[in-house]
């Protein structure tokens, strides 16, 4: 799981699809259900990157089902985020930032900082889609913060994106490619390629 996840931020998504692959093979013959979520979420994202929204969606389901099954709060927050995900790309709002609002809700009651900056991330990005852009802003901004806290430039990155993308839509161009220009900067410093998806 370590090395899958590991080589999906190098951008080798062949390599991180097969160790998740055998990361669920041994979750399922030592009967590690809260390893299977994971596993499966994994694999999600993968399929979601090629474009497979049907097999991603059904890898989301089936972690979920099994991570609320089992109470661990690690793979439902990321189901809950990798559907949401989903949903915003389809256009089904609605259902996308209430998904995030559940994944917000457990990951602040379970302390995981780790997903938090991500998390609202997706809240800032829908909530500029519907013009509310003070929440947007506030959203961008609090998981801009976490991520620093953390140390996590990856998530600063995406926030700095998200305040980006919200001043390319609000007619604030010369602050739009001020931090595009910012994150790439960022992004080629970390030699962290975007995904195909991005």
């Amino acid at each position: 799981t370590g090395a899958g996840t590991l080589a999906w931020y190098q951008g080798e998504e062949e390599y991180s699809r097969h160790m998740h692959e055998q990361a669920l093979v041994l979750a399922r013959e030592i009967g590690d259900r809260a390893a299977e979520a994971f596993a499966l979420g994994s694999l999600g994202a993968y399929a979601s990157e090629l474009g497979d929204f049907e097999r991603a969606n059904a890898k989301f389901e089936a972690s979920l089902a099994i991570a609320r099954e089992v109470g661990d709060p690690g793979p439902v927050v990321l189901a809950l985020h990798n559907l949401a995900h989903q949903e915003w790309g389809r256009g089904q709002i609605a259902l996308a930032m209430s998904r995030l609002e559940e994944a917000l809700k457990v990951a602040r009651e379970h302390r995981m900082g780790w997903i938090l900056p991500s998390i609202l991330v997706g809240l800032g990005t829908i909530t500029t889609d519907l013009g509310d852009l003070a929440s947007a802003i506030r959203y961008f901004r609090e998981s801009i913060a976490l991520a620093q806290v953390r140390g996590n430039l990856g998530d600063v990155i995406d926030g700095i994106g998200g305040l980006a993308r919200l001043a390319a839509g609000t007619d604030q161009s010369a602050e739009a490619v001020r931090l595009f220009g910012a994150a790439d900067a960022m992004r080629e410093g970390l030699a962290m390629p975007l995904s195909p998806n991005e």
